[in-house]
């Protein structure tokens, strides 16, 4: 079952970041999926920066999330995109 938000959907636009804009997030998401090790560092502390803030969360970190943990899990091939 696959219960993430899908990179193409047009909800990101609505989930509120630590910016107000979550509309860049997917293609974030998709540049740290495919990234190597040495641009990928930069990449998840700019996303770290737009979904976490003084220990809190927002909303898009809820569905930002299960493509960090999967990222994380096959962190040397190209993942589902959607």
């Amino acid at each position: 079952m696959n219960t993430k938000l899908s990179l193409e959907s047009e909800r990101w636009k609505s989930l509120k970041s630590v910016s107000g804009e979550s509309a860049e997030l997917p293609g974030l998401i998709r540049g740290i999926q495919v990234a190597d090790d040495a641009n990928r560092g930069p990449l998840l502390a700019d996303l770290e920066s737009r979904i976490f803030e003084q220990y809190s969360c927002c909303e898009a970190t809820y569905a930002v999330v299960p493509y960090l943990v999967e990222t994380a899990r096959f962190p040397r091939r190209a993942i589902d995109l959607k």
